[in-house]
């Protein structure tokens, strides 16, 4: 990190961020390129942990199972004008880690990943899931190996 007066490392701090995201952008390795999936998520702390859905089959699942390895990144941003045009700035946070995808094949840890889904977006309905949906849904589940939390102000 160059900026290391913006890195944050208090673990309160990146939770109150990530717990305020709406979207994670999973970053992956297709082949020689680069392929970035913005996602709903769930997470849980010490360890970092993120659990995400999916269908069972495209373009994110034939990469995961060909390279588990994995960057993300959340981020919140608000424009700053100036009356000079080079003056413009950005007042952000942003989040950049790296770890693993899992995938989740039993039913019981499947929705318990669900309702981590669930949680973070502020439903208090949970574990009703019809069995069939259970076994037809991909779940997933990020190791977070390392990250990094850098805020502007």
């Amino acid at each position: 990190m160059r900026r290391n007066d913006r890195k944050k490392t208090d673990p309160k701090v990146i939770q109150k961020m990530v717990k305020a995201a709406q979207v994670l952008r999973l970053g992956l390795v297709d082949k020689e390129n680069p392929y970035i999936v913005p996602l709903n998520f769930g997470v849980e702390f010490n360890p970092m942990v993120f659990y995400f859905h999916c269908a069972s089959y495209g373009r994110k699942v034939d990469i995961l199972q060909r390279n588990n390895s994995v960057c993300f990144q959340i981020d919140e941003g608000r424009l700053v004008t100036a009356n000079v045009p080079c003056d413009w700035g950005m007042e952000y946070k942003s989040i950049l880690g790296y770890g693993k995808i899992l995938f989740i094949e039993e039913p019981n840890d499947k929705i318990f990943a669900l309702n981590r889904i669930m949680e973070h977006y502020g439903s208090k309905k949970k574990g009703n899931y019809p069995p069939v949906q259970i076994q037809k849904i991909t779940v997933l589940k990020l190791v977070v190996d390392s990250l990094s939390c850098k805020i502007s102000k």
